[in-house]
């Protein structure tokens, strides 16, 4: 596969100023359930009131965020070349119905108010179902959407189609989300918690486990038990695949999120060994690098993490 384009071939999408979901960071509860998995409570038709609570906080924050001005994206495609550069699409839908996406993820949408995709975060999501990604878009801009949309869709079909072979035993997510810290991890956990909660309507209870340093491991190796996403900190997956707590045998989808601050404390060494291991047990395993911010070092460890050998 052609190696990917220097940075000064880097496309950018105009992003609109009115984004329906801010991502922003400041939406987790109070008071979370440690080692909870998402999906555990959601056999009835009628909410838990964990999940009512954070969707009216998360509704709320949105409507009182100040979006500010975000101008640009840079998005940067796995088999995008200088000779053949990835390029908008103006036909690619930004309605979320229109995506024709599982329909449990859709009505969680809907009952946040959230219809519409903006421009970036439709080409995003349209883009990484099938290819990797790096994308650079400013704090708040909704990249959280960006990424876990395809990553449940993606997990939701193989789950479907028999393609995830794990049991309830098991540790071995179909789904890896790698954040730099507790906080962050805790509030991508709480996002994706609320987007796949009633998948039971679908015939495949998806779960999801939070695996995050300075809460207790126990609970932690106990929720990875027959969990589909895995929302973890780099150190404490590392430590865990050490010790064999997690397969990353059925990982078919890994999301770097913040890879600046990655970077920046000087944690790539513990995700090199996880990517390097994921691109040997599958060919096709899609990876996905979110940043706030570019540079030099970024921009290498996305050459490295994004090649395919």
């Amino acid at each position: 596969m052609p190696t990917m384009p220097p940075l000064d071939s880097l496309c950018s999408v105009p992003c609109a100023n009115g984004f329906h979901e801010s991502g922003s960071r400041t939406g987790a509860m109070n008071n979370p359930k440690q080692g909870l998995r998402s999906g555990d409570d959601d056999d009835d038709e009628d909410e838990d009131e964990e999940i009512t609570a954070l969707r009216e906080r998360k509704v709320e924050h949105r409507r009182h965020t100040n979006m500010g001005e975000y101008d640009k994206l840079i998005l940067r495609v796995s088999d995008t070349s200088p000779d053949n550069p990835f390029t908008r699409d103006p036909n690619i839908t930004r309605d979320f119905a229109a995506m024709q996406m599982p329909q449990f993820l859709l009505d969680n949408l809907h009952k946040r108010g959230i219809k519409e995709a903006s421009e970036m975060q439709a080409h995003v999501i349209h883009i990484a179902r099938s290819r990797d990604v790096y994308v650079i878009a400013p704090a708040g801009s909704g990249k959280t959407l960006c990424f876990l949309i395809p990553m449940i869709w993606g997990v939701f079909k193989r789950c479907k189609s028999g393609q995830w072979k794990s049991r309830d035993f098991d540790a071995k997510p179909c789904g890896l989300i790698v954040s730099p810290t507790r906080d962050l991890a805790k509030q991508i956990y709480d996002e994706l918690q609320l987007l796949i909660h009633n998948s039971i309507r679908q015939h495949c209870k998806l779960r999801s486990a939070l695996v995050n340093g300075g809460d207790d491991p126990k609970k932690q190796k106990k929720a990875l038990k027959g969990c589909h996403f895995c929302v973890a900190t780099p150190g404490r997956i590392a430590e865990f695949h050490a010790s064999n707590e997690l397969s990353l045998t059925e990982v078919a989808f890994l999301t770097i999120d913040e890879c600046d601050t990655i970077l920046l404390n000087r944690l790539k060494d513990q995700l090199d060994g996880i990517i390097t291991e994921l691109r040997s047990l599958q060919d096709n395993v899609l990876v996905g690098l979110y940043s706030a911010t570019q540079s030099v070092q970024l921009q290498e460890a996305a050459q490295e993490w994004l090649e395919r050998q």
